[in-house]
């Protein structure tokens, strides 16, 4: 991801004061994925997304039988790179 990008989302976390600027939000998270597809969309997403908040950790999972807690991470990142994914309950 560009610095350039970063500092656009940056920008945007420190704009929001309401509830209703979570669309500034959005629309900011969406314009710095939105040239990616598949895995890279969700990279791009979760590292988005930790570069943002400066979070530690970021991944996103879904859940992988409907009657389990147990859940499947798609993309994660942790400390400044991607990680792989895992499996969790």
């Amino acid at each position: 991801m560009s610095q350039d990008l970063i500092e656009t989302l940056r920008s945007a976390s420190t704009a929001l004061s309401a509830p209703d600027d979570a669309d500034l939000l959005i629309l900011s998270l969406l314009t710095a994925s939105s040239p990616f597809t598949g895995t890279k969309y969700l990279d791009n997403v979760v590292e988005s997304l930790g570069n943002l908040f400066d979070a530690d950790t970021t991944f996103l999972a879904r859940r992988i039988d409907p009657d389990s807690p147990m859940v499947r991470v798609l993309a994660a990142w942790k400390d400044g790179a991607h990680k792989e994914s895992w499996d969790y309950d």
